[in-house]
């Protein structure tokens, strides 16, 4: 049978081979659920995937559950938690066969979504959030003129609106309600 150090690293294993085994059973479950237009039962499936592991390009799930999109109920703190989950992966070099294009919808749905939070727990004006929107608006800017040619028409939409925001300071939300920090007409000129 070996040493109880040699079962240990068995158990370790096969833990790893289950999660392993978990996570395409998710993806596959998730594809029948987008092939049946069953969109908010194959984004759970998707979501448990991440869960296991799964480090493809998953930032569809929150930018979903942010916009409530294909019948998928809203769930901001869901968006945000797989958007920074998405964005973490991005930053420590984990996600397999990401375009820029993903990276930068997924950078601006994740300040869009942490400002739509503010909005909703009225914490409207946090020096903290708009801070933290300008350094995600100004990185996915930076991300798309490394990738030039290369963004998909939805991804440069997406830096044309940071690059507004920045410029004007203020960041229209779906309600009317706008956040507001210091805009920067110097360097964002649309």
């Amino acid at each position: 049978m070996g040493s109880v150090k040699d079962l240990n690293k068995q158990v370790k294993e096969l833990d790893a081979r289950i999660q392993e085994l978990e996570m395409q059973r998710e993806l596959i479950l998730g594809s029948i659920g987008f092939k049946q237009k069953n969109v908010p039962d194959a984004i759970e499936h998707f979501a448990k995937a991440v869960d296991y592991g799964y480090l493809g390009n998953y930032a569809f799930i929150g930018g979903l559950y942010g916009s409530g999109e294909e019948g998928v109920q809203v769930d901001l703190d869901k968006a945000k938690h797989y958007l920074q989950k998405f964005y973490d992966d991005y930053k420590l070099c984990r996600l397999e066969d990401v375009s820029p294009s993903n990276i930068v919808t997924a950078i601006y749905n994740l300040a869009a979504t942490e400002s739509y939070i503010c909005i909703r727990d009225g914490v409207k004006h946090s020096a903290k959030v708009t801070n933290r929107m300008k350094r995600l608006f100004i990185e996915l800017i930076n991300i798309a003129e490394i990738a030039g040619d290369e963004l998909e028409e939805s991804a440069v939409d997406d830096v044309f609106r940071a690059g507004a925001v920045l410029y004007s300071g203020l960041f229209g939300a779906p309600n009317g309600e706008d956040v507001e920090f210091k805009a920067d007409t110097e360097n964002y000129k649309c």
